[in-house]
C-alpha cells in the first residue's frame, strides 16, 4: 500500500515538472515587470505612493484583463514615485500633506501615467522588418507604425496583432491564447527591389515578453522553403542597454531575424 501511494506521488510530481512551461506559457501573454521599482525607495514613500494610488486608479482599468489590476496599480504609483523624485524640488517633500497631495497631483499627466504603465507592460512586440543585400541595398518592407496590418495571422491558437506604442515609437503586440492551439504563424509574401538571390539578411524589431515559446523561422526564397538552423526561445534575447527599447536579434543562418514565417521574391 505504502509503496503504491509512492509511486503515484512519483508520477504526480513528475507530471507537475512536465506540465508546468505550459502552465506558464498561457499565464504569461500579458504580464507586468514587476521587479522593475522593486529597489525604489525615497522621502515619504508609503504617503506619496498611497496619493497616487488615488490619483491613478481608474486609469489602471483599461489594462489588459489578463493582468491583475492591484498589482496594476501598485507598480505604476512606485514607477510614477520614482519619477517625481527625479522632478520635484526636494523642498516640496518637507510640505504638508495637503501640500504634498497638491503637488503631486498637478504632476501627475496622462501621459505620464502611459509612459509608466507602457515600461511596465511586458507583450510580445513587433516592429519594423527590413533587408538587406550582399551589395549593401536595404529595403523596409514592413514600417512600425504599420506592423499590425502587415502579416497574416495564422495557426491553431487564437491569436491577434494589435497597433500600440507611442508616435515616437510604434510597434505591434501580438495577443495570443494557447488554451486552444498551440501554434501562432505570422506569414507575408514580399517584393525586394534587388534580385532575391542577392539576399544577405533579415532584421525583425521585437520585444519578447520573457515566456518559454520558441520562435522558429522560415524563408522562401523564389524556391524550397528554408528552415532556420535552429529554434530559438523568445525568453531566450539578451536585453539591451535599454530595456524599453523593443531592439532584439536572434541569430539564424540566413542573417538576423525573428519571426515565424515569411517569404521573399522579385519584384
Amino acid at each position: 500500500m505504502i509503496r503504491r501511494a509512492l509511486i503515484y506521488l512519483l508520477l504526480f510530481g513528475g507530471s507537475l515538472v512536465f506540465a508546468w512551461p505550459f502552465i506558464w506559457m498561457a499565464a504569461t501573454s500579458a504580464k507586468l515587470e514587476r521587479e522593475r521599482f522593486r529597489d525604489v525607495s525615497g522621502p515619504r514613500m508609503d504617503e506619496a505612493i498611497a496619493i497616487i494610488e488615488t490619483r491613478i486608479g481608474s486609469a489602471t482599468e483599461t489594462l489588459d484583463p489578463e493582468i491583475d489590476r492591484a498589482t496594476a496599480l501598485s507598480q505604476v504609483a512606485r514607477g510614477i514615485y520614482a519619477h517625481l523624485l527625479n522632478t520635484m524640488p526636494r523642498a516640496d517633500w518637507d510640505k504638508s500633506t495637503a501640500e504634498l497631495r497638491q503637488e503631486i497631483d498637478q504632476r501627475i499627466s496622462p501621459e505620464l501615467i502611459a509612459d509608466t504603465i507602457r515600461s511596465l507592460r511586458r507583450a510580445f512586440c513587433f516592429g519594423q522588418l527590413r533587408l538587406r543585400s550582399y551589395d549593401l541595398q536595404e529595403d523596409q518592407l514592413v514600417a512600425p507604425q504599420n506592423a499590425a496590418a502587415s502579416w497574416n495571422i495564422g495557426g491553431t491558437a487564437q491569436a491577434a496583432l494589435v497597433q500600440a506604442g507611442s508616435p515616437a515609437e510604434p510597434y505591434a503586440e501580438l495577443h495570443y491564447d494557447f488554451s486552444r492551439g498551440n501554434l501562432v504563424t505570422l506569414s507575408q509574401i514580399f517584393n525586394t527591389s534587388f534580385a532575391v538571390n542577392r539576399l544577405h539578411r533579415i532584421q525583425l524589431y521585437l520585444r519578447n515578453d520573457d515566456t518559454w515559446n520558441a520562435i522558429n523561422l522560415v524563408v522562401e526564397k523564389d524556391a524550397p522553403h528554408t528552415p532556420s538552423t535552429m529554434p530559438t526561445s523568445i525568453g531566450s534575447s539578451t536585453p539591451g542597454k535599454n530595456a524599453d527599447r523593443m531592439t532584439a536579434w536572434t541569430r539564424f543562418e540566413h542573417g538576423l531575424c525573428c519571426a515565424n514565417s515569411s517569404a521573399v521574391r522579385n519584384s
